[in-house]
């Protein structure tokens, strides 16, 4: 088994989400092209496009999968270094993820009067006013879902709930609730803003190569481990005396080299579970990851299939619009032509010696 093997992974899953979002990216510049095109041109009917698709259905498949630049995009890690994940609002959420995918990432919304509200998969999160798990499962934000969020010297953050609480990450070892007075360790957090989607997928792209890289260490380890053991070291000496019922009745005292299977089998099965324990780990991650692969290239490929449909309609209006704004440069690059062509001549008046008056003529 080597590293390299689950590095790949994590690249391809790298790469299909990349790809998906430049493809989304090119057609939100395409709506863009198309409604200044028929701003521009408010009586044609744009059948000429010959778009395949519909203008709508590009727009609602941009606002499905792109986020919205206008709100701020976070992930959220506790002081354990895992991070808050919203379990997509079917359970109480915990600080235990150690790569952040999309239940984890949040949007900050400021609700006024120096509050805010944390959304996830389009649902709120809920303090529970303190009583029990928060979770996030709210379609709509009320006082339960309106949080201070305390700015700390050390560039952490704190949540207070509207019951005057915090929030704790109970470490990661429970559900995650807002019932502490005393802001300590456990409620503290770490605010990582995301500026892009691409910034997202690259910060989870690298998070992934570290929890690989940390997994597959401590395989290797274990199985050095298990390389190491020398059964030479469990052989030991016990002094025998041996008693001679013979002439005299004599006895006789020997070394006896013995093997102490008892150690040897314990060390044996301790560092085979170290092994066994660190493969599943190791193999779980992978299978994680793989199934995310095939749901983002099953993505890939309905955005691909809507990008494609706008591909022609695009390129025409790209070629229009680019032939508009030459046209229109050639038009401003003639004015000062014509202004060159003026000749002054005196103006023919009463008066012939005055030689100040004269007329404009083209």
């Amino acid at each position: 088994m080597d590293l390299n093997y689950y590095l790949k992974l994590n690249d391809e899953f790298r790469d299909v989400q990349l790809s998906w979002i430049k493809n989304l990216t090119e057609m939100q510049a395409f709506i863009s092209m198309f409604e200044e095109y028929q701003a521009n041109n408010p009586t044609n009917d744009l059948s000429e496009l010959k778009l395949p698709v519909s203008i709508c259905g590009v727009k609602e498949m941009v606002r499905i999968h792109l986020d919205n630049p206008n709100e701020k995009h976070v992930f959220i890690r506790g002081n354990n270094g895992k991070y808050i994940s919203g379990e997509n609002g079917e359970r109480g959420m915990r600080c235990d993820r150690e790569v952040p995918l999309e239940w984890e990432k949040f949007i900050i919304e400021d609700v006024g009067n120096g509050k805010i509200a944390l959304k996830s998969m389009n649902k709120y999160v809920s303090s529970e006013n303190g009583n029990g798990a928060i979770t996030c499962n709210r379609r709509h934000a009320d006082a339960w879902e309106y949080f201070d969020m305390i700015n700390n010297d050390d560039g952490s953050v704190a949540f207070k709930g509207n019951n005057g609480k915090y929030i704790t990450s109970e470490n990661g070892k429970k559900d995650i609730a807002c019932y502490i007075d005393v802001m300590k360790g456990w409620e503290k957090f770490h605010i990582e803003h995301l500026p892009s989607p691409a910034d997202e997928v690259l910060l989870s792209w690298k998070l992934f190569n570290e929890h690989f890289t940390n997994l597959y260490n401590k395989y290797d380890a274990a199985v050095t481990a298990k390389k190491n053991i020398n059964p030479e070291n469990y052989f030991y000496a016990k002094a025998v005396t041996v008693h001679h019922d013979g002439d005299g009745h004599y006895a006789t005292y020997h070394q006896e080299k013995r093997f102490d299977q008892d150690s040897f089998k314990k060390d044996m099965k301790k560092v085979d579970e170290q092994c066994y324990h660190a493969k599943w780990h190791l193999n779980q991650q992978y299978h994680h990851l793989y199934c995310l692969l095939e749901r983002e290239n099953s993505r890939d490929e309905t955005i691909s299939k809507m990008y494609s449909n706008i591909y022609p309609a695009k390129t025409f209006l790209e070629a229009k619009m680019k032939k508009e704004e030459v046209v229109e440069v050639e038009i401003k690059e003639e004015e000062p032509h014509a202004i060159a062509n003026v000749n002054l001549i005196p103006a023919l008046g009463e008066d012939d010696d005055v030689e100040d008056d004269c007329v404009l003529v083209y």
